[in-house]
């Protein structure tokens, strides 16, 4: 768990989590977001209460501990930001490293792996404090659904450090330029402009291509949709008051079951009955844009 003086310190570069959001492969953040987070254009997500991450930082201890005691390896806590010397915007806060050899850990608590392989953005990040820290090599140790330890041992990786420095520099230049990087998405686009000038452009033979293709593709998902319908209410009618359908053979095809009564708050009665209370809570937020097509296909 990072202390709030390394919180404050990461705003001023790049640390480990944020290298897969630099290259796209951050299953949280695309580079956008990262970019609107370090320019202070949008608040960092604080996650120290979200269940799972409270969890892995309570357990960080006990999975190091027993690392140590399987492997034979010694480890030490590091509780200073290692900043790079070449270049001071690359930062490490990292989990433990080796005593007495340049090695550094790195702790996940996690649900689970894809075949039991360390995942690529984890991959990522510890190239990135091998690099920082000018560490040999590193380990990744995983503590997978809170009852298994598995780890392994990740090699210095001088082809993939290149390429994540390049692109590490590149993104610092976007920050210290305020420009943002390339836009990897619609999320991306919705969030670099949020709002219209009511303006107008006038379209491109890439973008009248794109147009048309858009056009015929959002008719062929409407016709797909209609024909899921279709099917689904035959297989819903078979079903009738029944709660799982059978193959033959016994095979489970499908479920309708009652899910579990929810609570949810009553907001059209509640300004009805307390309208000066309701009155106070209310907030206004600017509208999204909303974009529709208008040609067809």
């Amino acid at each position: 768990m990072i202390t709030e003086q390394q919180r404050e310190a990461r705003m001023h570069g790049l640390g480990g989590s944020d290298a897969p959001a630099v290259l796209g492969i951050s299953p949280f953040r695309t580079p956008v977001q990262l970019w609107q987070e370090k320019t202070g254009q949008a608040e960092p997500e604080v996650l120290d209460d979200v269940e799972a991450v409270a969890w892995g930082n309570l357990l960080e201890d006990a999975v190091a501990g027993e690392f140590s005691r399987r492997t034979g390896i010694k480890l030490r806590r590091v509780n200073e930001t290692i900043v790079s010397r070449a270049e001071p915007f690359l930062l490490a806060n990292i989990d433990r490293r080796v005593v007495g050899v340049p090695d550094v850990v790195e702790i996940k608590t996690v649900r689970g792996l894809d075949g039991d392989q360390p995942r690529a953005d984890h991959l990522v990040q510890v190239q990135h404090y091998m690099h920082v820290g000018d560490f040999r090599h590193g380990w990744l140790v995983y503590l997978i659904a809170g009852q298994r330890l598995i780890w392994f041992e990740v090699q210095r990786d001088e082809a993939a450090i290149e390429q994540l420095l390049a692109a590490e520099r590149e993104f610092w230049r976007h920050v210290r330029e305020r420009t943002p990087p390339p836009p990897k998405s619609v999320f991306d686009l919705r969030l670099l402009y949020p709002a219209d000038t009511g303006g107008s452009v006038i379209a491109s033979d890439e973008v009248l291509d794109a147009v048309s293709r858009l056009a015929n593709l959002k008719m062929q998902i409407k016709a797909l949709e209609a024909q899921a319908e279709n099917a689904e209410k035959l297989v819903l009618g078979s079903l009738g008051e029944a709660s799982t359908l059978l193959a033959d053979t016994g095979e489970i095809l499908a479920t309708w079951k009652q899910a579990k009564p929810s609570r949810t708050f009553d907001r059209a009665r509640f300004e009805a009955e307390h309208p000066d209370m309701a009155a106070n809570y209310f907030m206004e937020r600017p509208g999204s844009r909303r974009f529709l097509l208008k040609v067809a296909a």
